[in-house]
């Protein structure tokens, strides 16, 4: 059922002022003339003026009324007009007129929420949220999203364009920026739609005073004054709820025309036919998901082995790998990855790459893709993720290329020492390939049988002994040296001496260490013997 507030007919006259002191009973069906009865209902507005009209003993008069008066407001008060009631004055004397107008103003939205009923009683049973959301904005006149509890965009107003940060990166890329999650999680704003149930009006501008009636007009649960820098357009958002449980939210920008309270009540369809669609897909994410966390810790746990085995499950999650895989460990500095987290991540891993497969495993994420697949758009994006990854505190390390599942623990085991030998490097990187750590990986293996120092070459050694003793830095010289042996000139921009120099310091270091820089087997040892010390942290 259709109800009107107050304030819904007072834009539609000019100069109308507004006086809401019994807020219960703000919401009106029906519009009439006053007259003398004994009852009044209180979802009708009375609409008189005090000085033509009989007015009833102030006991007995109607909650919603419309005064149509020149007199000032303040002058009419002291008439006990609006003394607990919901007053309305507009300008004048004409009172059929005004009455004429509110009743075609209540004939208007009426006709506009009946056809949003007719329209989405086609599309409860549809599989299209863009569908629904189409028709949301036709009705309502702003655009609008719908996301779930995880950030994952499920939809939006096409071919919209307006001067809001976040909007255009959610129509331009697909999904919502971390910050925007952790913005609203850090604040606890998340927590306390989920509690509160229904909608929260974010008012961008912080230009509503506290009790404004202008909450009631929206009637929503609570106003949040969010002054963020990146958007400056008011919104709603309204619940999408499955029982006590929020699943997502439709956001609505506040950026053609003002709210109104038949607005909200269209949310409220626009969200019941959107959950239709969302509980259908979500059923089958949350059945999909389960699985796989069960199959991936089946295959890492080695209880499951057989070829067979293996291939009757991938056909029963529709995993159509082909090709060789990948394997990547997201990983959390210093903390757990919890649901939420994995839920936003995995969410905007899909964006970003398709073809990809998350579980939530150990507190870490697992992602299986084929590299080749993917176009290499995992190396290529790589400066997109970086950045998302520290934005969130997080680590990747990346396994070898493997044929089938039956290699996804030892896939795991490359992974995991990757990001173990980048934290140990204190590298500033936030990807890590196993193939840049496999020596690290050697030598963690011989330092807890052997003391692996005693594999480095006596002639490095002897040369750091040489730096020591004379405060000279042949052996950081070296090092760069061998870094950047196949590329002469970016040796001479690295070390930042011309190439003459670097000969007469190569021969020096030769003639120190007792041997030729010439013959690989020597440079393969002093390299080797680098990366015993690097790992040693010498």
């Amino acid at each position: 059922m259709l109800d009107l507030y107050l304030g819904d007919f007072s834009h539609h006259f000019d100069g109308a002022e507004l006086f809401i002191e019994n807020r219960a009973d703000a919401y009106i069906t029906a519009a009439s003339l006053l007259q003398q009865k004994e009852f009044y209902p209180n979802d009708v507005v009375y609409v008189f003026n005090p000085k033509s009209a009989a007015i009833p003993d102030s006991t007995v008069l109607p909650v919603n009324i419309c005064l149509v008066s020149d007199e000032p407001p303040e002058k009419l008060r002291k008439s006990g007009l609006f003394d607990n009631r919901n007053v309305m004055v507009v300008p004048g004397f004409e009172v059929d007129l005004v009455y004429d107008q509110m009743k075609e103003i209540l004939l208007h939205e009426y006709r506009r929420f009946n056809e949003a009923l007719l329209l989405f009683k086609g599309v409860y049973e549809a599989d299209d949220i863009q569908e629904i959301l189409d028709i949301g904005y036709k009705l309502i006149g702003n655009p609008m999203f719908v996301r779930d509890t995880y950030f994952k965009i499920w939809g939006f107003t096409q071919n919209i364009h307006i001067d809001d940060m976040v909007w255009n990166y959610i129509t331009r890329k697909g999904y919502q920026e971390f910050r925007d999650y952790k913005h609203f999680s850090s604040y606890g704003i998340l927590e306390r739609l989920n509690i509160i149930g229904k909608s929260i009006y974010f008012d961008t501008q912080n230009n509503l005073p506290e009790n404004s009636v202008e909450e009631y007009k929206y009637h929503i649960e609570e106003r949040i004054n969010d002054p963020s820098k990146y958007t400056h357009i008011n919104r709603i958002w309204t619940n999408i709820k499955s029982g006590d449980a929020a699943v997502g939210q439709l956001v609505v920008l506040e950026a053609f025309k003002k709210f109104s309270h038949t607005d909200i009540q269209l949310m409220k369809l626009i969200t019941e036919a959107v959950l239709i669609v969302m509980k259908k897909q979500l059923n089958e994410m949350k059945v999909n998901q389960n699985n796989s966390q069960i199959f991936i810790s089946e295959l890492l746990n080695n209880d499951i082995s057989r070829q067979d085995v293996i291939k009757d499950r991938l056909n029963y999650l529709r995993w159509n790998f082909s090709g060789t895989l990948k394997l990547i460990l997201i990983t959390a500095v210093g903390k757990k990855i919890d649901k939420q987290e994995f839920m936003y991540t995995r969410s905007w891993l899909s964006n970003m790459y398709k073809e990809v497969r998350c579980v939530h495993y150990a507190d870490d994420i697992i992602v299986i893709f084929n590299p080749h697949e993917m176009n290499n758009r995992f190396s290529q994006n790589k400066k997109i993720l970086y950045d998302f990854l520290k934005a969130q505190e997080l680590l990747i390390g990346e396994s070898r290329e493997f044929d089938n599942f039956s290699g996804l623990k030892n896939a795991f085991d490359q992974a995991s020492i990757a990001v173990k030998g980048g934290m140990r490097c204190r590298s500033d990187e936030r990807v890590f390939a196993y193939d840049d750590y496999l020596l690290q990986h050697i030598f963690s293996i011989i330092n807890s049988n052997l003391e692996l120092k005693e594999f480095c070459s006596r002639s490095l050694i002897n040369l750091i002994e040489y730096d020591r003793q004379n405060n000279t830095q042949y052996v950081q010289f070296l090092r760069k040296y061998i870094e950047n042996l196949n590329n002469p000139v970016s040796l001479s921009e690295a070390i930042g001496v011309h190439r003459n120099t670097i000969y007469y310091r190569i021969n020096k270091i030769e003639e120190i260490m007792g041997l030729s820089l010439t013959d690989t087997k020597n440079l393969f040892e002093i390299y080797l013997s680098f990366e015993i010390l690097k790992y040693l942290e010498v």
